[in-house]
């Protein structure tokens, strides 16, 4: 799967993080064929990296978020865009 059908994908780095905005925590791709992952919720209830944005936890920018990304090279946040809701359906 190419990274044209994750082209909403806009990574922000550490001192792009705003306060009370929603975030995923995401993988960048390995290569130009790999795509996104993003740090999940399955409905087992086991975390782990998913290439589904409508499985990944929403997290709030904030201090502890900054730092926390700052940690692991390769991860970056990426804003949830307005038409989320939309575009995925999440599961209740």
């Amino acid at each position: 799967m190419s990274n044209a059908s994750q082209s909403w994908v806009k990574p922000v780095g550490v001192d792009g993080i705003k306060e009370g905005v929603e975030y995923f925590i995401g993988r960048e791709p390995l290569s130009r064929l790999s795509q996104w992952t993003f740090y999940a919720e399955l409905k087992s209830g086991k975390r782990q990296w998913s290439s589904k944005p409508g499985l990944a936890i929403r997290y709030v920018g904030c201090d502890k978020l900054r730092k926390e990304v700052s940690k692991h090279e390769g991860v970056a946040c990426v804003e949830v865009p307005a038409n989320a809701e939309k575009r995925w359906r999440s599961r209740k």
